[in-house]
């Protein structure tokens, strides 16, 4: 699975199931934690107890690789469309002040113990990078969910210098908008990835998002190469 993302090996429809089958999907809730510990410690043999321990590690492991990156890509996305739609609410006379009561019920609704003056400044921060990474999936599609790098606290101004801000500006004026064969390939991997591993009602929202949002990428692959 692992060198099909990094695209080591082919991106066919075949070789991701295949790769499919060699991932465990089921999720371990906190409670299926509590169980099988209990499970476990119930084991007399020595033996026998530390097989069924590190099958348990294994598969709690499996499972939390997983479901981190999927909370990650709705994050991802969830960060875009707040982008979206907050330059949607400040459009037009009014903007402002409608930004501003939005921030003020934002603040009320956290429960923050931080002054509101303190705390909207931290948040202000946050929703410029999440318009950074708005403009970074539009210039490069959907690839930007099989990358960590682009989940929205990784690119937040905590976690970054100023020149990753103003090269990242520099490389998206640069971005190219016409075809490549690269970046084709790039998003069809990507959106190969999330239909493979993600469950049928996740993916069908990532698609329609996809599809609502579309990156400034000309395609001019044959059907065939898609």
């Amino acid at each position: 699975m692992t060198k099909l993302c990094v695209g080591y090996m082919g991106s066919t429809e075949d070789e991701w199931r295949c790769a499919r089958g060699r991932v465990n999907m089921k999720t371990v809730s906190i409670q299926d934690c509590l169980t099988q510990e209990i499970e476990c410690n119930k084991v007399e043999d020595l033996h026998a107890r530390l097989v069924k321990r590190h099958c348990n590690l294994t598969l709690q492991e499996k499972s939390q690789d997983i479901s981190n990156y999927i909370r990650n890509v709705f994050q991802t996305i969830n960060a875009i469309n707040f982008s979206i739609e907050m330059s949607q609410l400040g459009a037009g006379p009014g903007g402002t002040t409608r930004k501003t009561a939005v921030y003020q019920a934002m603040h009320l609704a956290e429960g923050s113990s931080k002054t509101y003056t303190a705390w909207k400044r931290e948040i202000e921060g946050r929703v410029t990078s999440w318009g950074k990474l708005r403009k970074v999936y539009l210039a490069f599609g959907p690839a930007i969910f099989l990358d960590p790098f682009w989940y929205p606290r990784n690119i937040e101004a905590a976690h970054r210098s100023i020149d990753f801000y103003r090269n990242l500006d520099a490389l998206l004026e640069l971005a190219p908008t016409g075809h490549l064969a690269e970046m084709l390939r790039s998003n069809t991997l990507a959106l190969s990835t999330i239909m493979t591993l993600f469950f049928p009602a996740a993916a069908v929202h990532i698609m329609s998002f996809c599809d609502a949002h579309v990156p400034n990428i000309k395609y001019e692959a044959d059907d065939d190469e898609l």
